[in-house]
């Protein structure tokens, strides 16, 4: 597969299998950036469905191409007046060479910086509001506004002229609009920073230092230039990281209503040794250090050799488990080795302390690479007009759609006939269901019909006249009688057969004893003497 260079400088993979050359997709996406609308409401450039571009100022600029329509709406990107939202899709490439070029960039950078401006007095409402129990329900209007005046003082005539260089050009992607209801840093600001400044307590000159480059300074390398992060204030910074980012504390802060749950689910980094490597970019002794907000992006160069965030380096053997916790001692992973490139989302290794390396995004637990936090990444994918992950799922898909498909789209069915497979998938189990149906049908008939005979006979044997008169012709007592004698062991024997002279001589002793006793009874009742006198 080639790669496609866009006029943007974004790249797309071109294969056999698209319909469509690397020329045509380049004059596509060329195209389309060169239909730039020239006017910009005051609230926004943010369009809904049914509204209609708005016309050029310039009747010499190139209208839109004629593939495009409003009610073409890309899966990827938000729907405005231009393709990246901001006010322009294409800025000059030479900015205006003006004297005061760079004076007019340090203006919209005091926005922020002056006396009075938001790196002021944003903090102090913060912790106001939350001293008197209330949320700052302003916070994002402000915020979205001062990054408003910025973008504007930087166009020279409206546009697409521009101030101050490469210093100030990531300030001019910017729509209020979408600031005010997507962005994730003003959500980062508003809905975790600004509930939790009580935390934060840095030494002297540090907080404002901490604001701007969290505002200005990580947005480009020439911004971090001028608003760096040192490393005086950068372990102040990470000790607020770790109250506010651990989702699981040992000792949870003192916080009424407690942390956000925004904190922790927007990846800080709340190891503070990791966490100062990360955000650092000055040093007193080296100078201008690089920022990496995203270390895990970019491997290793050797295969089973993991790099931990204090900068060492351990060979590991991948069989042993063991061997794979050497960062646990080392302030964790900062990358991956070569051969287990993704760092996954999920903390499941070293006792789900850190993040796991795996060969593929398929193998993480969670099927997900981790991310980089919209608190410290240099640049928002929402800054160029394409859809959040939330919107992503809001608008129902999760599916990429870039340039080409969207042509593709316009200029061929939407609907591609199914193939031999999928019609069999489709017919299989309904032809499969009819045959077994039919099958058992015919197995019950043909039961039916071959046994129906032997039915009949059994059934006249059991129930019919013959059954009737065999009972008839039978004799009970041999039928139904025990075919021998059954011995009764709890019934006595019956008395023997006596003869009437047998009898008559017992009635007679039983009458001689009734008399002989009665005259015994009498002599009792004499006494002894008498008893002695009737014997004599």
């Amino acid at each position: 597969a080639s790669r496609c260079r866009m006029p943007d400088g974004r790249g797309a993979v071109c294969t056999p299998r698209r319909a469509m050359s690397c020329s045509r997709l380049s004059a596509f996406v060329a195209a389309v950036a060169a239909w730039v609308p020239h006017e910009v409401s005051a609230q926004g450039d943010m369009v809904t469905t049914s509204a209609q571009p708005s016309e050029p100022a310039n009747t010499s600029a190139p209208g839109p191409p004629s593939f495009w329509s409003p009610g073409i709406v890309l899966p990827d990107r938000y729907e405005c007046k231009t393709m990246s939202c901001a006010v322009y899709d294409e800025w000059d490439l030479y900015p205006v060479n003006f004297t005061n070029s760079s004076l007019m960039c340090g203006e919209a950078q005091s926005e922020f910086t002056k006396a009075g401006g938001f790196i002021e007095t944003a903090p102090t409402l913060c912790r106001q509001y939350k001293a008197s129990g209330m949320d700052w329900e302003d916070c994002r209007t402000e915020y979205c506004a001062t990054f408003d005046r910025a973008m504007k003082k930087l166009l020279h005539l409206g546009g697409p002229g521009y101030y101050g260089f490469d210093e100030c050009r990531s300030m001019l992607e910017f729509n209020r609009t979408l600031c005010e209801t997507e962005y994730r840093d003003a959500e980062v600001f508003c809905g975790c920073y600004c509930p939790t400044l009580e935390l934060l307590k840095p030494k002297p000159n540090c907080e404002e230092e901490i604001w701007a480059f969290l505002l200005l300074g990580r947005r480009s390398p020439e911004l971090a230039q001028r608003f760096p992060m040192s490393e005086e204030c950068a372990p102040d910074l990470c000790r607020y990281y770790e109250q506010i980012g651990n989702p699981a504390p040992v000792n949870p802060p003192d916080l009424d209503f407690g942390v956000p749950i925004l904190c922790h689910e927007i990846g800080l980094p709340f190891r503070p040794k990791q966490c100062q490597r990360m955000v650092t970019t000055y040093s007193s002794l080296t100078g201008d250090r690089s920022y990496e907000p995203c270390p895990w992006r970019t491997p290793g160069a050797r295969d089973d050799v993991l790099t931990c965030s204090d900068g060492t380096a351990h060979r590991l053997n991948p069989q042993e488990a063991d061997s794979w916790s050497v960062c646990v001692d080392h302030d964790f992973r900062w990358t991956c080795p070569a051969n287990y490139p993704v760092m996954c989302e999920d903390r499941n290794c070293d006792g789900s302390e850190d993040h796991c390396c795996q060969t593929e995004v398929w193998r993480c637990r969670a099927r997900e690479e981790r991310q980089c936090s919209p608190a410290l990444i240099e640049d928002l994918q929402e800054w160029h007009g394409f859809l959040t992950p939330e919107a992503i799922i809001r608008r129902g898909t999760t599916t990429t759609y870039d340039a080409l498909q969207a042509f593709m789209g316009i200029t061929t069915t939407t609907t591609l006939a199914g193939g031999l497979a999928e019609q069999v998938d489709v017919i299989l189990p309904i032809a499969i269901g009819i045959v077994a149906s039919i099958g058992g049908l015919l197995s019950v008939a043909l039961c039916f019909y071959l046994g129906g005979e032997h039915v009949r006979a059994v059934a006249k044997t059991l129930v019919g006249a013959p059954k009737i008169m065999q009972a008839y012709r039978s004799d009970p007592v041999s039928v139904f009688g025990p075919s021998k004698d059954v011995a009764d062991s709890d019934r006595e024997p019956l008395p023997t057969f006596r003869s009437p002279q047998e009898l008559e001589k017992d009635r007679q002793d039983r009458a001689a004893n009734r008399a002989l006793q009665a005259a015994v009874d009498v002599a009792y009742q004499r006494g002894f003497r008498g008893l002695c006198a009737f014997d004599g």
